[in-house]
């Protein structure tokens, strides 16, 4: 309950201002107010989960179906992150490195896509 939130606030707080010009964590007023957002979101989604559905294969469904949505996304911020104008550009992945990664986001792109076309027919 308390990791992915914070990973919510500092990835908000990243993408508000460049590290070296914000308040790092609990010290900043916006992060706490993120932090807490996404303790409620997360908490009401998971009694209202537990509350709307009590099949255990709804809710590895519903797990599938937010891991195939979500990859693409995540996958992309991590590269992102890592070609930031904060990342030095000797601590860069390697061309080859980097194509691999642009592939790897394609085709979790194209399952996330199949998935969702054979979810929907």
């Amino acid at each position: 309950v308390d990791g992915f939130p914070r990973a919510i606030a500092s990835l908000a707080s990243a993408w508000r201002a460049p590290e070296k010009e914000r308040q790092r964590g609990e010290d900043d007023p916006t992060w706490r107010r993120i932090y807490l957002g996404a303790i409620a979101a997360i908490s009401l989604g998971a009694i209202g989960v537990l509350l709307w559905q009590s099949a255990l294969l709804t809710l590895v469904a519903i797990a599938t179906t937010a891991s195939f949505l979500t990859a693409p996304v995540l996958s992309w911020l991590g590269h992102r992150a890592m070609h930031g104008a904060e990342v030095p550009e000797e601590a860069r992945p390697r061309p080859w490195l980097t194509a691999w990664s642009w592939l790897g986001i394609a085709l979790q792109l194209a399952f996330a896509l199949y998935y969702g076309v054979t979810l929907l027919s």
